[in-house]
């Protein structure tokens, strides 16, 4: 029987993306280009989930207001967007994340929790980084995203 190890090299191969693995920390990184930015991202191994990780995905706002709108945004973010996450790290960046679970673990759902960090990087980046950079910014409105969202099948 295959190791998830190799069971990941092999997704990676088949999904076609470039990457790197210490062994070490059971670590991949790759990368993407997004609309707006390049995106490094971690995936690696816990005892139940492989981890899909792009840390940072914004810098800590400086300003406490950006900082309140940006956490009350990401918070808004994270009831519409489905399988990934935003949360914040011990130095207040965002960071995206999605988790699948080892058990069971096939490509599709591989392929699926990367299709859902680059595009869910990809469609909401610009808008967290205007939010955590200028308090004057008016964000688009939860709506907007839904509908958005709807479109993409990942509304509720």
């Amino acid at each position: 029987m295959m190791g998830t190890t190799e069971k990941i090299h092999q997704f990676f191969d088949r999904f076609g993306w470039e990457y790197e693995f210490e062994e070490e920390t059971t670590t991949w990184y790759t990368a993407f280009r997004a609309k707006t930015s390049n995106f490094p991202i971690f995936v690696y191994l816990t005892d139940h989930f492989l981890v899909f990780t792009i840390s940072p995905m914004v810098n800590a706002p400086e300003e406490e207001t950006c900082r309140q709108n940006l956490h009350t945004h990401l918070l808004r973010l994270n009831y519409i967007v489905r399988m990934a996450k935003f949360s914040l790290d011990e130095e207040d960046n965002v960071e995206l994340s999605v988790e699948i679970p080892l058990e069971g673990l096939e490509f599709e759902a591989f392929s699926d929790a990367l299709n859902a960090i680059s595009h869910t990087a990809d469609m909401f980046h610009l808008e967290i980084l205007n939010i955590s950079q200028d308090p004057e910014y008016d964000p688009k409105s939860i709506e907007v995203w839904v509908a958005g969202a709807a479109d993409l099948g990942q509304a509720n």
